[in-house]
């Protein structure tokens, strides 16, 4: 009844879900006809074990996030300031070259003009010229340094840092509430088929095998994910484990 339209079906569904919330505000929920009370089954308990595990990631990935934008600025700055650096650069270079052609043409015409001694003491006091390349610290004629080096080491250091971030980062983890489920079905499996195959091998008191009827062994009860396992078969990702886990349960007897 409750499952033949899927409209009856999402109600069912929800009246579950109301059922077991609003019983912790002393709220009954009641239903036409009656469905027996779900609100203590062992299974919400799972449910709520997994929403917690959920929850409990909020923190390390609202950090994580954070980290990483904070890194992304970071670099963002730091590409700027490379570029500012790099502009810089160009602007000293041009100048310097600029300086340099006209030292060079003011050398030229001196020399033309001088001969002897006076060419040879102009030639002495050219090279302490205040632009010439010897005067210069690392190529530029204001003294300033090359930063290239500190720069790539700053970009390298971000990087390194981006990166060995973004390794460190895990991001959501997917709930395996489903896995758990099957997992714990097949350990039920395991278990009841030794103790099926112990009961069948024993011989009752006409000497022939025990065999299991269409109802359920007393010794077993019926395991809590098989509800689970049935449900998995509409999931493409879990079918095939939970069709291999039917297929043993049924194997186990008529009452299966």
């Amino acid at each position: 009844l409750f499952r033949l339209d899927p409209a009856v079906a999402s109600l069912f569904r929800n009246f579950i879900l109301a059922d077991h919330i609003m019983r912790h505000y002393n709220v009954s929920p009641q239903s036409c006809p009656e469905i027996p009370a779900t609100h203590a089954h062992p299974l919400w308990e799972t449910l709520d074990y997994e929403i917690d595990l959920c929850l409990q990631q909020l923190p390390r990935l609202i950090s994580e996030k954070e980290r990483q934008q904070r890194l992304e600025d970071k670099i963002k700055r730091s590409e700027e300031e490379r570029r500012i650096r790099a502009n810089r650069r160009r602007q000293r270079q041009s100048t310097s070259s600029g300086s340099t052609d006209f030292a060079g043409i003011l050398d030229g015409i001196n020399m033309l003009k001088f001969s002897g001694p006076q060419r040879i003491k102009l030639e002495i006091a050219g090279s302490f010229h205040p632009w010439s390349s010897h005067n210069r610290i690392d190529g530029y004629p204001d003294g300033s340094s090359d930063e290239s080096s500190s720069e790539s080491g700053s970009d390298s250091d971000g990087a390194e840092e981006f990166s060995h971030s973004q390794s460190k980062t895990t991001g959501y983890v997917p709930s395996s509430f489903f896995m758990n489920q099957l997992c714990a079905f097949e350990v039920w499996m395991q278990h009841a088929g030794a103790a099926v195959t112990q009961f069948t091998s024993t011989l009752g008191s006409d000497g022939a095998p025990v065999s299991l009827s269409t109802h359920r062994p007393q010794f077993l009860e019926l395991p809590e994910q098989l509800a689970i396992v049935l449900q998995l078969l509409l999931s493409q990702k879990y079918r095939l484990n939970a069709l291999m886990l039917l297929y043993r349960f049924i194997n186990l007897g008529p009452w299966a």
